[in-house]
């Protein structure tokens, strides 16, 4: 079975980590699954990594406060 990997889910839990400071093997876990469930972060991360010069700071503002609350719903 060829399975596809979620480039933008994968994206916005790497981004996620980096506002954690040591997290448990159970918080990666959490987050891992919740940047794969939540479209709307992984649309967040397609509209910041597509956007245009000048909308770029924009979306990465909006991806970050999206990974802020998805972090602090661990």
């Amino acid at each position: 079975m060829l399975t596809t990997k979620n480039l933008n889910a994968e994206t916005a839990y790497t981004m996620a980590l980096k506002l954690l400071d040591n997290p448990s093997e159970e918080t990666t876990k959490q987050v891992w699954d919740k940047c794969h469930a939540d479209k709307s972060v992984q649309d967040a991360v397609s509209l910041y990594l597509y956007s245009t010069f000048d909308y770029a700071p924009k979306a990465l503002y909006k991806l970050h406060t999206k990974l802020v609350e998805l972090v602090q719903s661990v």
